[in-house]
């Protein structure tokens, strides 16, 4: 909690019921008795009410804690490490429509509810609102981390004013209902959204708010919505709310900004959580980019998103870095591994971009959208290495079944090479809307198509099988990037593939030792791959890791006897019809 003291003195001191009229004891807090530490509540000096903390942490029980449009609250504490908890034991919600200032930590606890209106100011070091309760011991005890609790259905906490705390301070919003319309400020520091009836705020971790128990809290919208502005350059955002897998709910709603972007060396993350049955929704901007400084590019920061389901509208997620690209997670981790919670759908809309960009001398970053389920991704997805020098980075669009049709994926490097873009359902039939999107992706960015055991795949197609990819629909490119296909059963060519540049095509089938591998390489009638290009010189085919050298003439056939250990296929198809040869072209028992 930032404080920490040998002993607390106990100090009953004077309850200023603050009567002076009924109008004026709701624009001022009234009835406070401090509980522990040394505070002195002064009367009310016409609109202003000031108390003094003397102590580094201590406790005030309020009647009721509110402050009117055009009053204020000073609380003057030892430092910015000192804590006052505000605990209110009447019956009435706290409303801030006028200023709440402090040099410390101000938390203000109300299970009636707290509402913090558009002229509403809180200005502090660290600022907790919150309806679940606190003990005195647990505030007391100074530590690394504080527990709340709530009753079940815990009120709704709301900002729609400014809530601004100093550098490396730390602002969290805990209730069974949590809404941000106004504006939250935290340089270097931490914010925390949560809906829960348990909570833990974590003031040394890299976690800062973690909730569970999902709330009874009786309403129509998210539990825990961001329409207005949250900033936490250099620092750490969390929206979370707690949600059972078995109740679908709508758990997390951003439509405004969060904003926690990389700056001097700090790197700024946004995490963002629905539960294990929540629906979490973003149509508006998460930034977690780099600001460059004086002589410091930095490093673009990261965004993780889980919730049960997960969509994208007309969303801007953004983690670009003049020094590299930082990380986006959706859904869970790189191919379904690491610790984050699997989503079981996502989509992400056409009119959403994501961008983990280097953007002067840098290596792309890393984008994965995965889900247990269907995931659709339509939108524009960058990792594009540095203008002046870096690799592109990579890009995964994963799930059970896979709509990726109409995506535009940009991987470039102008300096370097670039990156890769994995598609990895578990069976892949590509058709003709799949077909032109990774016929168009492949000018900016390396494809691969790799599925799994089980399951179906495919954008608008949905065909049974074990790990099979099946090429439908013409595929064609001119650019120098490379096309994959890794199957975990087989690999099915019923269309043309046509490489028209100084391209490369890797087809790996069979993960499965067991299997044959080249019993599992079909073509279908009418299909082929044909290099139309200038001839390659590299490893422009390989099948199962095995290079093949690529025969583009008919003189290049007879040079197969200078080598008959080597391992070659047909460019494309040769007439040989009206040739006279001397010799044969494969060397007798060849």
């Amino acid at each position: 909690m930032g404080f920490s003291h040998c002993r607390l003195t106990l100090a009953l001191l004077a309850s200023t019921a603050l009567s002076g009229g009924g109008a004026f004891a709701q624009s001022l807090p009234t009835g406070g008795r401090a509980v522990s530490g040394l505070v002195t509540i002064s009367p009310p000096s016409g609109n202003t009410l000031n108390i003094r903390q003397s102590s580094q942490g201590a406790i005030v029980n309020w009647q009721g804690f509110s402050i009117g449009q055009g009053n204020t609250v000073n609380i003057h504490q030892p430092d910015s490490s000192a804590a006052l908890l505000n605990r209110v034991t009447g019956s009435t919600p706290s409303t801030i429509a006028g200023r709440l200032n402090a040099n410390g930590q101000v938390y203000l606890v109300n299970p009636n509810g707290v509402a913090i209106t558009k002229t509403g100011v809180v200005r502090a070091a660290g600022f907790v609102a919150s309806t679940l309760g606190v003990s005195d011991s647990d505030f007391l005890n100074g530590g690394a981390r504080l527990k709340f609790k709530g009753g079940g259905a815990s009120k709704a906490v709301t900002n729609d004013g400014v809530i601004s705390v100093g550098r490396g301070g730390y602002a969290a919003l805990i209730g069974g209902a949590v809404s941000n319309s106004g504006k939250i400020l935290a340089p270097m520091g931490k914010v925390g959204l949560g809906s829960g009836e348990t909570a833990t705020l974590d003031f040394s971790g890299n976690g800062f708010l973690k909730v569970a128990a999902p709330t009874r809290f009786n309403g129509k919208e998210a539990l825990v919505s961001n329409t207005g502005t949250i900033k936490a350059d250099g620092g750490l955002v969390v929206i979370e709310a707690a949600t059972a897998r078995e109740a679908a709910r709508n758990a997390v709603n951003i439509s405004g900004l969060v904003q926690a972007r990389s700056i001097g060396g700090h790197s700024g993350a946004i995490v963002i959580g629905g539960g294990a049955g929540g629906a979490v929704n973003v149509s508006g901007r998460l930034d977690a980019s780099s600001v460059a400084g004086k002589g410091d590019l930095g490093k673009g920061g990261r965004i993780a998103i889980t919730g049960r389901e997960i969509a994208l509208r007309g969303a801007e997620v953004d983690v670009s870095g003049g020094a590299g690209g930082g990380r986006i997670r959706m859904g869970g981790g790189p191919q379904g591994t690491g610790k984050l919670a699997h989503a079981a759908g996502v989509s992400v809309d056409a009119a959403t971009s994501i961008r983990a960009d280097a953007t002067a001398n840098g290596k792309g970053g890393s984008v994965v959208i995965w889900s247990d389920g269907a995931t659709s991704v339509k939108g524009g997805i960058s990792a594009r290495g540095g203008a002046s020098g870096g690799g592109g980075g990579t890009v995964e669009t994963s799930g059970k079944t896979v709509d990726f049709a109409g995506i535009a994926v940009d991987t470039s490097a102008p300096r370097g090479a670039a990156g890769t873009w994995l598609i990895d359902p578990v069976n892949l039939t590509v058709g003709a809307a799949a077909a032109n999107t990774i016929s168009g992706n492949l000018a900016s960015t390396n494809v691969t198509l790799q599925t799994t055991a089980g399951g179906a795949s495919g954008p608008g197609v949905q065909t049974p099988g074990a790990g099979d990819i099946t090429i439908a629909s013409a595929i064609s490119w001119s650019s120098s990037q490379s096309l994959t296909l890794d199957a975990y059963h087989a690999i099915a060519i019923n269309a043309p593939v046509t490489i028209k540049g100084a391209a490369q095509l890797s087809l790996k089938a069979a993960a499965d030792p067991t299997i044959p591998t080249l019993a599992l390489l079909s073509f279908g009638q009418g299909a082929s791959v044909q290099f139309t290009g200038a001839p390659n010189t590299g490893p422009a085919l390989t099948i199962n890791s095995q290079s093949y050298t690529l025969l583009y003439s008919m003189s290049d056939v007879l040079g197969v006897n200078s080598n008959l250990a080597g391992h070659y296929a047909l460019a494309k198809p040769l007439d040989a019809a009206g040739t006279t040869y001397t010799q044969a072209l494969i060397a007798p028992g060849g």
